[in-house]
């Protein structure tokens, strides 16, 4: 049976300058959602850590539930983050409706996110506004074998373009590529 709670224990730093110390849970939004969307949407959650940071958030968006989200105070969205594939049509009434948020795209690899790029490209009207992040080959590959329904975490951003990351006793490192969509 596929887990459907995944805790992770987790110590976040920002250049081994601790910004978060605790427990981060996440749950499958559906039963076929993969193991490597729940690893994707951990690994955006360190990425874009805010105190505002929500995961899933119901009430944002009339049509659309964003895997993270950050609000401004007022409710205002400040950024709009999806992990994995994504539809074009999705990421346009979003950057239409959302015109201050700066919107993103997460995923495993280059190879992973260009069909989505060429989507973005050929089908957002606002797609400058939206910036995709992704991993070097293999990185997550590696950490989605160890994922349980516990796990233990530490997680070091090293200045804007390093992750290094240690789960249940295996480390890796790898640069975080973030590129805007073209015009």
């Amino acid at each position: 049976m596929a887990i459907s709670t995944f805790n992770f224990q987790l110590e976040l730093t920002h250049d081994y300058q601790v910004v978060f110390r605790g427990k981060v849970v996440l749950g499958r939004s559906a039963p076929e959602e993969s193991d490597l969307h729940i690893l994707l949407k951990f690994l955006a959650w360190c990425l874009f850590h805010h105190e505002n940071l929500s995961v899933e958030k119901q009430d944002v968006d009339p049509d659309y539930r964003p895997d993270l989200v950050v609000q401004r105070l007022d409710g205002t969205v400040h950024a709009w983050i999806e992990v994995g594939n994504t539809s074009a049509r999705k990421l346009d009434k979003v950057t239409r409706r959302y015109s201050t948020a700066r919107v993103y795209v997460l995923h495993q690899s280059e190879r992973a996110i260009q069909s989505v790029r060429e989507q973005v490209r050929r089908h957002v009207e606002r797609s400058s506004r939206v910036g995709f992040v992704w991993f070097e080959d293999g990185f997550c590959d590696r950490f989605l074998r160890l994922l349980t329904d516990k796990n233990d975490v530490v997680c070091n951003l090293a200045g804007e373009d390093t992750l290094e990351l240690t789960m249940n006793g295996d480390w890796a490192q790898t640069q975080v590529f973030r590129k805007m969509a073209e015009s």
